[in-house]
Order: structure tokens, then sequence, then C-alpha cells
């Protein structure tokens, strides 16, 4: 059984959803993120949302 990470498997469900995915060569933000981010369609209750 082949090793998959955890990147490729989040492309791969996002995919199998319809979602668009878009791969970016480096980012300050993403790597404090372990390099995967999204975008959502709504906003997040208070208590969930990031402090930048």
């Amino acid at each position: 059984m082949p090793q998959v990470t955890l990147k490729e498997e989040l492309v791969r469900l996002a995919e199998r959803k319809g979602c668009h995915v878009e791969i970016v060569n480096y980012s300050e933000t993403l790597m404090a993120f372990d390099g995967v981010g999204c975008l959502l369609r709504y906003r997040l209750p208070e208590q969930y949302r990031l402090q930048v």
C-alpha cells in the first residue's frame, strides 16, 4: 500500500468535492500552518477565528 502524505490527501479530498486547488510555491503565512491553507466561503464564528 503506497504512503500518502496529509497534503496529498487534502488535495485529493478537495478535488473530489469539486473545490479549486491552487499550489503556492512559498508563503510565510502558509508555512506557519505546515504549508496548508484554505479560503472559506463564509465567516467563522468569533471563537474560531485566528488572531493574526
